[in-house]
């Protein structure tokens, strides 16, 4: 075993580097487990808390304001959906590209957008 002494050996065959102690190896490996955890669990963090909007279609009338000032283009107004009061209502066409700006709420005249971050 190439751990006798308590250090690395120069071995080929394990790749392994001299004048490296097995606690030096360890805490490397424990700190790269925690970083490599770390960048997990706040990008399941981010999955799960990212950005999105509601559109309200009985309040949305179909103006297209908020369609022109998305910075990433992701809303347009659905021509499959009649509203009650005959408007094309918008909708999201990417939840996941939204970075939640707001800027769709605040151009909409009629409130009719919430933005959850």
């Amino acid at each position: 075993m190439p751990y006798d002494t308590g250090e690395c050996e120069n071995s080929q065959e394990t790749g392994e580097v001299t004048g490296v102690t097995i606690s030096q190896t360890f805490m490397f490996s424990t700190h790269l487990s925690a970083i490599l955890y770390q960048v997990c669990y706040h990008a399941k963090r981010r999955e799960e808390t990212m950005a999105r909007i509601e559109v309200d279609e009985f309040f949305c009338k179909g103006c297209g304001l908020c369609t022109t000032v998305c910075p990433k283009h992701i809303l347009e107004l659905n021509p499959e959906v009649i509203t009650d009061k005959g408007y094309h209502p918008a909708h999201s066409i990417d939840q996941s590209a939204c970075t939640g700006c707001a800027t769709c709420a605040v151009m909409c005249p009629d409130v009719a957008i919430t933005v959850w971050r």
